[in-house]
This record gives structure tokens, C-alpha cells and sequence, in this order.
């Protein structure tokens, strides 16, 4: 008989869901530079905080995934 293996995908639905509020926000920002000509700090400080937040996910899953 096979073995089976229960696996936690909640880190894999965390990024997930992070990814999406990066890409969203990215939408937003582009959306708002093609309409305005300007980038605005907080929008690059927004954006580089969410792509600071899903690097971190990311590292944590490479962490988990590696001490298996």
C-alpha cells in the first residue's frame, strides 16, 4: 500500500494571496503614472513594501521546503 502524505498548502495561499494584492496595487500604480505621467513615492514605497512582504513568504517557504 502507498504511503499518503498530507501536505500544508496554507504558505503556498498566503503568497498567493499576497501576490495578488502586489499585482493589484502594480495595476493601480501603472494605471495611474499612464494617466498622470508622475510616480509618486508612497506609490513605489506602497509597491515596495508588497514586494517586501511576498520576498519574505517566499523565503519562508524555501526555508520549510528545504528542512523537509
Amino acid at each position: 500500500e502507498k504511503e499518503i502524505y498530507h501536505v500544508d498548502l496554507s504558505p503556498f495561499y498566503d503568497l498567493q494571496t499576497d501576490l495578488r494584492v502586489l499585482t493589484d496595487y502594480s495595476n493601480q500604480v501603472a494605471k495611474s503614472v499612464n494617466t498622470t505621467g508622475v510616480l509618486r513615492k508612497h506609490e513605489m514605497d506602497g509597491m515596495k513594501e508588497r514586494l517586501t512582504v511576498v520576498s519574505k513568504k517566499i523565503n519562508e517557504i524555501h526555508d520549510l521546503l528545504r528542512n523537509k
